[in-house]
């Protein structure tokens, strides 16, 4: 039959049935393999640019009411929107991913999958993120200690990628510079320590500047910085209790001073 203008089509005003798990199934095997009509095909530039015209009062008014209740960024729904967000959130509090869904995630978003690939942050953005962040505490003790206990067993089993930093990388040089025998990321009572100079008792942590707070850069520190002094206590407190010797160095010291570490190295290494 030739549709006619001012004919009745046969399912105005009738509800389709929903689909069955079987129809549905049938259908996406009869399709598999099958090319996209649309695949290929480029869109041209008339077409482009009617896209890139924003679109009118009304047609915006006609978008929301026919997408009312489906979608959560159509413009004009936004009492609809926070309730549908507030939803969605509540629906989805408590429920835990298991690891393989995790792990599915993340490889979804690695490298290019990412949808901020090369797409670097503005300073703008940056301070934004800077200032939300600002005086929140991300870990509780157990999750520190939780988080230790996963890096330990890494090393133990060398599973990576680790990265040293300049300093380390640095103190290396001056290790093999001076002929002194040593051993990176030593485990010590479930704690790590940056260097351990073999046959002796001696351990070595590389200290950043800004992580450590290094008093002759900073003269007040802030929350993160007085949480890694307590940490370097303990380090040192769990050191003398094992009959070790531990000597810190400043990240400036070993990078800009590399006299004063040769001279400190050299001195203890000997006397030992």
């Amino acid at each position: 039959m030739i549709f006619v203008k001012g004919h009745i089509p046969w399912n105005k005003n009738k509800k389709r049935p929903p689909f069955s798990k079987e129809w549905k199934r049938n259908m996406s095997i009869s399709h598999k393999g099958q090319k996209a009509w649309n695949k290929d095909i480029k869109m041209s530039e008339e077409f482009k640019q009617k896209l890139r015209k924003p679109k009118s009062e009304e047609h915006k008014r006609n978008l929301s009411i026919s997408h009312k209740g489906r979608s959560v960024w159509i413009t004009g729904l936004t009492k609809e929107t926070d309730e549908r967000v507030k939803n969605l959130s509540n629906s989805l509090t408590g429920i835990k991913r298991s690891e393989q869904t995790r792990k599915n995630i993340s490889k979804s978003k690695k490298g290019k999958k990412n949808p901020n690939f090369g797409k670097p942050r503005s300073e703008e953005t940056k301070q934004k993120i800077r200032d939300s962040n600002k005086g929140k505490h991300y870990h509780s003790e157990k999750s520190k200690k939780n988080l230790r206990e996963k890096a330990l067993l890494r090393m133990r089993n060398k599973k990576g990628p680790f990265k040293d930093t300049k300093p380390e990388l640095k103190m290396k040089e001056i290790l093999n510079f001076l002929n002194i025998p040593f051993e990176h990321q030593f485990r010590l009572d479930n704690y790590l320590y940056d260097f351990h100079i073999l046959n002796t008792n001696i351990l070595i942590e590389v200290d950043g500047d800004y992580f450590h707070g290094n008093p002759k850069k900073f003269s007040k520190l802030n929350k993160m910085q007085l949480e890694m002094k307590e940490r370097d206590l303990k380090h040192n407190k769990i050191a003398k209790v094992n009959n070790f010797v531990l000597l810190r160095f400043w990240q400036d010291d070993i990078l800009n001073n590399e006299k004063i570490v040769v001279n400190k190295l050299e001195e203890f290494i000997n006397g030992s």
